[in-house]
Order: C-alpha cells, then sequence, then structure tokens
C-alpha cells in the first residue's frame, strides 16, 4: 500500500477501540513514510466526532511513533499530540512555531495538520501560516 491509500485507509476510520490494530497500523505507516505516521498522529490526537480513544492506547501508539519514525519533526509534533490526547490547550504561538518548523520539510501535510488544528485559532493567525506554507509548497 502506498502512503496516499494508507492515508485515506484511516482517516476518520482508525481502529480507536483496538488496540493491536491500532499499534499494527502505527508500525505500518512508520514503515511507509513520516507523512503517513504524523497521519497517524493526526488520527490519534484528534479523532473526528462520536470517536475516542483511550488515554492508554493514544500514548501507546505515540510512544510507537516516537521510537520507529527518525525524523526531526517528531519531537515537536507529538509534543502538541500528546497536549491534545490530554485534553491541554496549545497556545496559537505554540502552534505557529511548530507550523514554522514543519515548513522546512516540504510534503508533511499531515505534520502540518497536526500543528494547524492544535489550537484555537480565534484571529486566524495559524490559518494565515498555514495556507502560507501551502501555497509555498505547492509552487515549488
Amino acid at each position: 500500500m502506498d502512503e496516499s491509500a494508507f492515508i485515506s485507509s484511516i482517516e476518520c476510520k482508525f481502529p480507536y477501540g483496538d488496540r493491536a490494530r491500532a499499534l499494527e497500523l502505527a508500525n505500518q505507516a512508520c514503515s511507509l513514510c513520516p507523512n503517513a505516521a504524523f497521519a497517524v498522529v493526526d488520527e490519534i490526537s484528534r479523532p473526528p466526532v462520536g470517536e475516542s480513544a483511550a488515554p492508554k492506547l493514544s500514548e501507546d501508539v505515540l510512544l510507537l511513533v516516537e521510537q520507529r519514525l527518525s525524523h526531526p519533526l517528531v519531537q515537536p509534533i507529538l509534543a502538541l499530540a500528546r497536549k491534545l490526547v490530554a485534553g491541554q490547550s496549545v497556545s496559537v504561538s505554540e502552534s505557529v512555531f511548530v507550523l514554522r518548523q514543519v515548513e522546512k520539510f516540504p510534503g508533511q501535510y499531515c505534520a502540518l495538520s497536526v500543528a494547524y488544528f492544535a489550537c484555537d485559532d480565534v484571529d486566524d493567525m495559524a490559518d494565515q501560516e498555514f495556507n502560507r506554507i501551502v501555497a509555498a509548497w505547492d509552487a515549488a
């Protein structure tokens, strides 16, 4: 399975209630590419409406990604994801700071998504930064 098919297969369909399958998918994602792994992080940190992940499952998935994926964005993205999983707020400035770190790695759209959706962006600051980064990536 390629990156795009993998991401489509888990988008809003992650097995939040099946620990073994969730860890299997996280492992598979790490084997595919960083963007797929960050897609898993996005799913576990922001389950769709009506879904939830047990805190232990979330931490196990994030820990697996942390251990298996060697990428400069692992620490900043997982820091945000852990805050989201714990129900903590992320400031707009923190989100924008991580967005700018992700910008250095064109194509890491799932990491960009984690950073973008991490904060309550009432003044559209993160939105503007997100749009600027995507436009720059698309123009390259």
